[in-house]
């Protein structure tokens, strides 16, 4: 599909921003909907569009600080054609006084430190023409990744002309999308009736007025789910999948990919929806450049706002205190592995070290963490910052709160180690 653009005319498209480089967070259809969910990061950004399901919408942003507008030379025309997954190529069309001796071409997604910019070929004349292909068939990219980009001529006298910095969405096309929307939240699914829209739509919106509610914060950006009927649609746009993946959340870009249809029973979309856009919402609230968190936060935030019963979870964990197996925070990070087990018990104490922290510090605890991780404190110091703890206490105060009292073992202690560049690196056993 091929879309041509005249140079400075308006497009209506509501259109909002944020950062990424590829994450992804998985759910599969287990015992659990979030047994199978893994944190990662992704690169990209997200904006809302009018009817994405026509076509590609371009957006022409304010133009970039510089020289532009040199007498010398007139941007004709742009295009987008999307061929996705496979490919999204750019066209351009230039009229120019004086001969070009190269045309460029600036792709980025926001949050990357720096543009890509390759040099396209082109044929020398009155009229320029130039075009770039982003071949993607053999990478994953996220359907409605949204990509930044901008044309740069020089001519012989080494005048530069640039153009304004524009906005594509790169949207799966293949299938005809129904669509819900308000300003803040996108729900799109091609199988189905209204009805089931409806459904995952108030899910999606009660879920997030919880969040907000609880957080005190608001969305940065819009959220878009994506509903894929079945595995093979879902696959066919990954270069690779494991075959157990019921879904993904691109969480820097505000989108999750999910595989839902009309026939999956509401309880289980209960749990997923609300689940994956806490996700989406609690990177908005955390991330920055200088922000690290742990998984157990970040997981069990997600469940926490599952529509599912946390009972048996809770109860779960008292146990294993209990009986003195449970594992170490320290250890809950990154994947949780791959034993059954072991992975259910480290998404039932990353919900039970949350329902902990806002039953013990409130909200408003939550946000003084929150703004500490932000800032760029590690989780220790982030503990000590909003409650005034050591992370060994924390986590001692959330096993005594379990019913099964315990003191915390001494913080590690930072012993210099001298390698290459001689900087101490600091060493310790992780507290149980």
């Amino acid at each position: 599909m091929k879309i041509s653009i005249q140079y400075r005319l308006p497009f209506m498209i509501f259109t909002l921003t944020l950062l990424l480089l590829l994450s992804a967070c998985t759910t599969g259809p287990l015992d659990d909907p979030a047994v199978a969910t893994e944190h990662a990061l992704v690169t990209a950004l997200t904006a809302l569009a009018d009817d994405s399901s026509t076509g590609i919408a371009v957006l022409e942003t304010p133009k970039p600080t510089g020289d532009q507008g040199l007498m010398g030379l007139d941007f004709l025309a742009f295009e987008v054609e999307n061929s996705f997954p496979d490919a999204i190529s750019f066209f351009v069309s230039a009229a120019s006084e004086a001969p070009i001796r190269q045309v460029s071409f600036f792709y980025w997604l926001q949050g990357q430190d720096s543009r890509n910019w390759e040099r396209v070929e082109f044929v020398s004349g009155e009229t320029v023409t130039s075009s770039y292909t982003w071949d993607t068939d053999r990478i994953t990219v996220a359907p409605s990744t949204p990509i930044y980009f901008n044309w740069e001529f020089e001519d012989d006298a080494g005048n530069i002309f640039i153009s304004d910095e524009m906005l594509v969405y790169y949207d799966d096309l293949r299938f005809a999308w129904n669509e819900i929307n308000d300003e803040e939240i996108i729900v799109r699914w091609y199988e189905g009736n209204q009805e089931f829209g409806e459904f995952v739509y108030d899910t999606t919106r009660i879920a997030l007025d919880q969040m907000k509610a609880v957080t005190g914060a608001g969305l940065e950006f819009p959220i878009i789910v994506l509903l894929y009927a079945d595995f093979d649609d879902f696959a066919s746009w990954h270069f690779y999948v494991e075959d157990w993946v019921g879904g993904q959340a691109f969480t820097p870009l505000g989108i999750t990919a999910q595989i839902i249809n009309s026939r999956d029973n509401e309880t289980w979309i209960q749990g997923v929806i609300p689940h994956e856009i806490a996700h989406l919402f609690f990177y908005q609230q955390i991330n920055t450049n200088l922000a690290s968190w742990p998984s157990w936060m970040d997981e069990g935030f997600a469940q926490y706002f599952e529509f599912t019963n946390k009972g048996p979870a809770l109860d779960r964990v008292e146990r294993a205190a209990l009986a003195d197996e449970l594992t170490p925070l320290r250890y809950i990070g990154g994947s949780f592995g791959h034993d059954p087990e072991e992975v259910r018990l480290a998404y039932d104490e990353s919900l039970s070290v949350v329902v902990f922290l806002l039953e013990t510090w409130g909200e408003k605890g939550l946000e003084a963490l929150i703004d500490e991780i932000r800032a760029g404190a590690t989780i220790n110091d982030a503990l000590n910052g909003a409650f005034g703890v050591t992370f060994e206490e924390f986590e001692a105060l959330w096993i005594t709160w379990l019913g099964t009292p315990v003191t915390p073992r001494p913080s590690p202690t930072a012993l210099p180690t001298f390698g290459v560049f001689g900087a101490p690196t600091a060493t310790g056993t992780p507290s149980p």
